[in-house]
């Protein structure tokens, strides 16, 4: 495999891991394992925020169109913060 190919799966594992998991154990001895949302969502979903709080500030050529926009913004711009990982 090359050291692309191996860094391309990397990164797609990157986004998958789950962001917060959790295992509960109950009186009875049953245990539960909620696997969370995964690291791409939950940075998404905060950069999202962090746009839509902040639209005001952006210049006007780079203001997302419409809510599909947004949504690729926020995907990409989580996409390079999980790189940093």
């Amino acid at each position: 495999m090359t050291p692309d190919k191996i860094k391309e799966v990397r990164d797609k594992i990157k986004k998958r891991d789950p962001a917060f998991a959790t295992t509960l154990q109950v009186d009875t001895g049953e245990v539960f394992h909620q696997a969370g949302m995964s690291k791409r969502f939950y940075a998404a979903t905060t950069a999202m925020q962090g746009i839509m709080a902040n639209s005001h500030l952006m210049h006007p050529i780079d203001l997302p169109k419409d809510s599909n926009d947004i949504i690729k913004l926020s995907y990409k711009l989580a996409d390079e913060l999980l790189k940093q990982e």
